[in-house]
């Protein structure tokens, strides 16, 4: 940390204290101190122009200086170098004043042994040096800040800015000086948008809960001349002094918005200028083939069936390329229900039989017992295993393909084992890589786009899921991939999302509708799993009976239920939940549980509410409204 020899610079005009003070410093057997004296402060601050020290020790009060302005020349000129002040007045407000300035430590004369003396200087340079590393931290973090090619606000509790970078003003208009002292509300927020964010504060501070913290989401701004724009927003809370303050980085998308909008363009031109052409050519194929239009040699039979499948091919290709495109512009709808996982995995292996059968191939399934229902698209996970499979089959002489499924509190586990060639380790990292196909021959055989690996990939991961590769040459391959169970919520927010961009997209409106159990902890103590599973069941039921609508999509799960209403303003929706509330209230008294089970509910509409699933969930579980 320091040379053998720590440079003492020690101002003091009386000579007696100065050898008293190079005494007590000698002790010292960690480290060598090399003392300098002078006896005023015109010579002190010529000695720090001419050496460079490690530390200085002043007495306030010297021939050509009194009080504090020995101490503000001495750091005016060196800002950097730990000063302690020693002198022989006690005086406590000296004493806090000095170290307010800036001072390492407040020592009186004869107060000090000479012990003392080395492990006082020691901990003054030390803590210098942690307060220049800590001021260079903070300069390095501004100037990161400041830098930073996304927007920086930093809010407290209340929402109110403290921090504004240089791209916060560029993006939204506000200068730093306009901006601090504002609320983030009143700045750039949408209107339409601000009682759902101060909910949503409100709501964090009462049980340190949001739905928008530690989370990249898309949210619309407000630019100061009015019009808004889409932006990607991270936000994260921080705790200090008792209490939170918040900070965010905020990116305008509003360019990738266009260039998104013109890739999903030029790919819809694509999908339809290439397939029309192409069926029609694959249509006069089979009708030459069939003879329609009079009779052919065996030769041309040959060479049109080799036309087909170049055709057919080529829609494969096609088709694939139109896959990838919308899985890696996250433009893949995904349609999720409450699936039978075991149940379609078994429709997939059934399709495959009679192939594997002709190749000696074994299909074997290794499933629990009982059916495992996990929400999903049933279309798209159908088409993981189908590509799976088919890839098993492909690679796959002798043997068997296993197809295996285990259950888990948090997920599903899927597997396809095969005991085919298998893939070198080399190759591994490419597995999942755009037309990659390893082990293609040239000639007859199996053949592929090399993309199906890739949209599987792509599918595993719109669910949130994972996907990986195990194999060794020679013994096979296996792939195993994950899909996580969520929370009703969880589930209800996706479906809701999906929801909102149909009716934004149609200009029509929506609601939601939320009713919950109050204190449901007391409700289950009270009525025991068997019974409070039995009335979930039932208010599910009679939510759903008394919707009598089949667009209308309901969720149950635990203490909540939720229901999305498309096409129904909030005053609407407020007499469909009379109606729900009125057969909840029925069911209770039926049970005798009126004491016991409360239901409290809130409405939601878009867009008077908000038009972004985050902005509506964060209404729904802001605040109650009890019923």
């Amino acid at each position: 940390m320091y040379s053998s020899k720590v440079q003492v610079l020690f101002i003091e005009d009386d000579p007696a204290y100065a050898d008293l003070l190079r005494g007590a410093l000698s002790a010292d057997k960690k480290l060598v101190f090399d003392i300098v004296c002078v006896n005023s402060l015109k010579n002190a601050l010529e000695r720090l122009q001419q050496h460079s020290f490690d530390v200085v020790l002043a007495d306030l009060f010297l021939p050509d200086s009194r009080g504090f302005v020995t101490f503000e020349e001495i750091n005016k000129q060196c800002p950097s170098l730990p000063l302690v002040i020693l002198t022989g007045v006690d005086n406590e407000e000296a004493a806090l004043k000095a170290v307010q300035m800036g001072a390492q430590d407040y020592l009186i004369k004869g107060q000090v042994d000479a012990r003392m003396f080395s492990r006082i200087l020691r901990y003054a340079m030390e803590r210098k040096r942690m307060e220049e590393a800590l001021r260079e931290s903070e300069e390095r973090q501004h100037l990161i800040i400041e830098t930073a090619n996304d927007a920086f606000i930093g809010m407290d509790a209340n929402g109110v800015i403290l921090d504004w970078n240089r791209q916060a003003e560029l993006i939204f208009g506000w200068s730093y000086r306009d901006a601090i002292g504002k609320t983030v509300a009143d700045t750039i927020i949408p209107p339409q948008h601000r009682k759902a964010h101060r909910e949503g504060l409100k709501h964090f501070l009462a049980s340190g809960e949001g739905p928008v913290l530690n989370r990249r989401v898309e949210l619309t701004a407000l630019h100061r001349d009015g019009h808004e724009f889409p932006v990607v927003l991270t936000v994260w809370p921080v705790h200090a002094g008792g209490s939170y303050r918040f900070n965010a980085y905020i990116h305008d998308i509003t360019e990738n918005r266009k260039l998104q909008q013109m890739k999903d363009e030029f790919v819809s031109t694509v999908s339809h200028e290439l397939r029309t052409p192409m069926t029609i050519i694959r249509e006069g194929v089979l009708q030459v083939l069939e003879g329609l239009h009079g009779d052919i040699s065996q030769s041309q039979k040959k060479f049109l069936n080799m036309t087909l499948n170049g055709v057919d091919r080529l829609k494969l290709i096609i088709d694939g390329l139109l896959d990838i495109s919308k899985l890696e512009t996250g433009r893949v709808m995904l349609d999720k229900e409450p699936v039978d996982i075991i149940q379609l995995a078994r429709e997939v292996n059934a399709a495959f039989l009679p192939r594997a059968q002709l190749k000696g191939i074994e299909i074997r399934e290794n499933y629990p017992a009982d059916g495992i229902r996990i929400y999903l698209d049933k279309g798209k996970i159908l088409q993981v295993f189908t590509n799976l499979i088919d890839n098993a089959l492909k690679f796959t002489d002798r043997g068997f393909i296993e197809v295996s499924i285990q259950d888990s509190p948090q997920s599903v586990e899927c597997r396809v084992r095969d005991t085919g060639k298998g893939i070198s380790g080399d190759n591994l990292i490419r597995v999942f890589s755009k037309f990659e196909q390893f082990g293609r021959k040239v000639g007859p055989g199996e053949k592929g786009t090399g993309l199906g690996l890739a949209i599987t990939k792509g599918l595993v991961e719109s669910h949130h899921g994972k996907i990986k590769v195990e194999s060794r040459q020679g013994e096979g391959t296996q792939f195993i991939f994950s899909l996580p169970k969520f929370a009703v919520i969880e589930i209800f927010k996706e479906h809701l999302s999906r929801s909102l961009k149909a009716a934004l997209k149609e200009k029509a409106c929506l609601s939601v509708l939320l009713l919950e159990i109050r204190d449901y902890e007391a409700v289950f103590k009270k009525l025991g799993p068997e019974r409070t599973e039995a009335l979930l069941k039932e208010l599910a039921h009679r939510l759903k009976d008394g919707l009598r609508q089949r667009v209308d999509t309901v969720l149950a799960g635990e203490r909540r239920f939720y229901a999305c209403l498309p096409a129904t303003g909030k005053e609407a929706a407020g007499f469909v939940l009379k109606r729900i509330q009125q057969c909840f209230e029925e069911k209770i008294r039926q049970e005798n549980l009126s004491d016991v089970v409360q239901i409290s509910s809130k409405i939601a509409s878009c867009p008077d509410d908000g038009d972004t699933s985050e902005e509506v969930m964060l209404l729904l579980h802001g605040t109650r409204t009890e019923s």
